[in-house]
């Protein structure tokens, strides 16, 4: 397999996945779960910017949410086997130590994350040095 194919097939499963756990844009989407009693607007922490607090039936949602998106993503992993699955977890958490650049980037790349299920062996938490900021 080339270079080139290579990269074409990670990005084709890549956009795949992302395609079948996206939500709608940001703004419509504050708007639409404040509009349901799922989250509040607060100021922010700089009196500035604006901060979003979610309900206890946001907490709730949220919870739904994140099963729903582990379920796509097994549907995705399913043609694997175990120990294939396990050799795909070890090369991604690597693509994603190299990834890893500044806190809020950690928060970005983690923003749709079980924050749970890693834990403390969160891929995202680990830093380069020569990239940190």
């Amino acid at each position: 397999m080339s270079h080139a194919h290579e990269v074409n097939a990670f990005g084709a499963l890549a956009l795949e996945v992302a395609d079948r756990v996206q939500r709608a844009g940001t703004v419509r989407l504050v708007d639409r779960l404040a509009a349901d009693g799922l989250a509040e607007r607060r100021v922010g922490a700089d009196g500035r910017s604006l901060a979003l607090q979610l309900t206890p039936s946001g907490r709730r949602e949220a919870r739904r949410a994140l099963a729903r998106r582990e379920a796509a993503i097994a549907r995705v992993l399913a043609p694997l086997t175990g120990v294939e699955r396990a050799t795909l977890a070890r090369l991604h958490e690597r693509l994603l130590t190299g990834l890893t650049l500044s806190q809020q980037e950690r928060r970005r790349l983690c923003r749709l994350c079980d924050v749970d299920a890693c834990g403390r062996d969160c891929p995202a938490t680990y830093t380069n040095p020569r990239l940190e900021t």
